[in-house]
């Protein structure tokens, strides 16, 4: 007897429970399966009133399949549709396009065809991950310090490695961006994120006047690599260059971006990994060990970003594939604090902007919206009754009158949305 579970174990009684729950629920899917087909075939009849009582909740019970949702919202919408029900056929094709906004509706149905044709569906959020490279990252200097005694006779950025050879050591990017619509009618979409990124940049100085270990003085080639590691907070706006409600029908929707980003520097990340100096007169270059800088960079910084991109939509997913330029606004050497000097290879710290170019690749998600707006007329009819012409009898008055008629139709829209 059930009494008899109170000296069961706690798990007989947890299984039971689950059993009577899973029970239950199914019973409960099993019914709205039953209700739609009994409804379906009340709809055959043409037994409207009966179709939406056999229905009852299920269309809208978020406990159902999305399967069984969407069959039974859609016999909902054209059975309101026949019994001259708009607001509520439109109710229920707007929780059916919620549920798959791609649902084609029975074309040959006047009525579904125009509710349909209202609704519009677009990308009201978008989440995406993203992955890319720097194709360069790229310092501007805003100072010519060099070391004591010598002069700086060219500097420029370098794609090669100490060796003279071809050889780029990538940085890169990695994050997540959240974008949100600012309205349906605006392209414009405003986008928050966070990546870390890792910049890795080079170049050479071509020295005069360098006093080298043989006490003699002639010119010199210092090459310097330099790499930092930052995380990073974006926040821009995009551009889409097709119309919003149009997203959802497009494959390809190009997109131009601009904004700017809060960046900070990953402590203990700021190194010189190759300091390699080359004298004229001396056969064997000097080469010194990785160097940690962190104390001679600021931590904190703030960054322009502009860019532009071309998303390929596939139903609710899409791929991204863009070019984006960032540039430090802030010098990132930090002023408060002497110069970093190496002397033994004539280094001098400068002071200096960052440019990168990256390529992006990235998936993401959109969750799509649908709103509709309906057209509703209403009239007001009234009659004005004047006399023509009025004749006198002795019986009675027979009067003969002309009656005009108004109607004044005032058209108002409005919009629902789910």
């Amino acid at each position: 007897m059930w009494w008899e579970l109170k000296n069961k174990p706690s798990k007989t009684k947890v299984f039971i429970l689950l059993f009577f729950w899973s029970t239950l629920t199914y019973g409960q899917i099993d019914s709205c399966l039953e209700r739609l087909s009994q409804a379906s075939q009340l709809y055959e009849k043409g037994k409207l009133s009966q179709v939406i009582q056999t229905l009852g909740t299920c269309p809208y019970d978020r406990g159902q399949s999305r399967v069984t949702r969407r069959n039974a919202l859609n016999l909902m919408a054209e059975t309101y549709v026949f019994m001259d029900s708009t607001r509520l056929a439109q109710r229920a094709l707007l929780e059916l396009l919620q549920i798959d906004p791609f649902y084609k509706v029975k074309e040959e149905i006047p009525e579904m065809r125009y509710l349909r044709q209202q609704v519009i569906n677009y990308p009201g959020v978008e989440i995406s991950g993203f992955f890319g490279v720097y194709l360069f990252s790229k310092p501007y200097f805003k100072s010519t310090e060099v070391f004591p005694g010598a002069n700086l006779a060219n500097r420029k950025y370098s794609f090669k490695g100490a060796d003279g050879d071809f050889d780029i050591d990538w940085g890169y990017q990695a994050g997540a961006e959240i974008g949100l619509a600012l309205h349906r009618h605006s392209r414009f979409d405003l986008h928050v994120g966070a990546n870390i990124s890792r910049y890795s940049f080079r170049y050479l100085m071509e020295l005069e006047n360098v006093i080298n270990p043989a006490a003699e003085s002639g010119r010199a080639d210092l090459f310097v690599a330099e790499k930092h590691l930052w995380l990073r907070v974006p926040l821009y706006l995009s551009y889409n260059l097709v119309p919003r409600e149009e997203i959802v029908n497009r494959y390809l929707i190009p997109y131009i971006k601009f904004g700017g980003s809060f960046d900070h520097l990953v402590r203990g990340t700021a190194k010189l990994p190759a300091l390699n100096l080359k004298y004229a007169n001396i056969a064997d270059p000097y080469t010194a060990s990785s160097q940690r800088i962190d104390s001679y960079r600021n931590s904190n910084t703030i960054s322009a970003l502009l860019g532009a991109g071309l998303k390929l939509h596939l139903r609710r997913g899409f791929f991204l594939l863009d070019a984006q330029y960032t540039q430090t606004l802030q010098n990132l050497r930090k002023e408060k604090v002497e110069r970093l000097v190496i002397e033994d290879y004539r280094y001098v710290d400068n002071d200096f902007t960052l440019g990168n170019l990256s390529l992006r690749l990235g998936v993401g998600v959109f969750f799509i919206q649908c709103q509709s707006q309906i057209i509703r007329r209403t009239s007001v009819r009234f009659s004005v009754i004047y006399p023509l012409q009025t004749f006198v009898s002795p019986v009675d008055q027979l009067c003969f009158a002309k009656k005009l008629d108004f109607s004044l139709t005032f058209r108002r829209s409005y919009c629902s949305q789910n």
